[in-house]
């Protein structure tokens, strides 16, 4: 299957995404075809098209698991054309959102190590703001299995952390991924070093984020 269609490929792909989400077992179905026209599609230059077709490998990755394991070196190359290239904020966050589905699927597939300062330097998200769920999902998943990887990082990782407490409205963040961030944050805040960085990030909020962060995890 090839796009020549820009609008009908763009809506072809969100149509794919949405199967493949709510009905994962239809990537064993599918995913021969898709695959190969996400990726070829990359040639027309088109953003709002690689948004579509960033989102929908994510998903692919996520819910497809082993199926797509053999194909994550196209898809990263994929991705990184997409983030490098992409004039719209949404196509760039939805590549970033799609390496975080990638890395909390199976980050022993992948260079993970090489990954993450890249992944960090790109966040927070400039356009897709919902998908900040997903880089969050993604740090938390991080800060519990790879720990010395996240230390080294600890202060851009924790002022995210604030970042989408303080702006959990703007970024539609629910209970799912509230919950175990403010969890994390409590821990974090249980150690005398952890404090004293939360502190010191919370001193450069405005007085109602600072009030918002200190109900949060009262």
């Amino acid at each position: 299957m090839c796009i020549r269609d820009r609008y009908m490929g763009t809506q072809t792909i969100g149509a794919y995404s949405k199967i493949f989400r709510w009905a994962p077992s239809s990537i064993r179905a599918f995913a021969e075809d898709v695959f190969p026209m996400i990726l070829t599609s990359l040639e027309l230059g088109d953003d709002e098209l690689n948004r579509n077709g960033a989102y929908c490998l994510g998903i692919m990755c996520e819910y497809g698991k082993e199926l797509i394991y053999s194909e994550y070196p196209k898809i990263l190359a994929y991705l990184q054309e997409v983030n490098q290239k992409a004039d719209l904020a949404e196509a760039k966050d939805n590549a970033i959102a799609a390496v975080c589905r990638i890395i909390y699927t199976a980050p022993d597939r992948i260079p993970l190590q090489q990954l993450f300062t890249p992944l960090l330097s790109s966040l927070p998200l400039k356009g897709d703001l919902l998908e900040t769920k997903t880089y969050i999902k993604c740090l938390l998943f991080l800060t519990q299995t790879h720990g010395d990887l996240i230390q080294a990082q600890l202060e851009t990782v924790v002022a995210l952390y604030i970042d989408a407490l303080v702006n959990k409205e703007k970024y539609g963040l629910k209970e799912k991924i509230l919950t175990p961030l403010i969890a994390m944050m409590k821990n974090i805040l249980n150690d005398t070093a952890g404090k004293a960085l939360v502190e010191n990030i919370a001193a450069k909020l405005s007085e109602e984020q600072q009030g918002k962060l200190v109900a949060l995890l009262k």
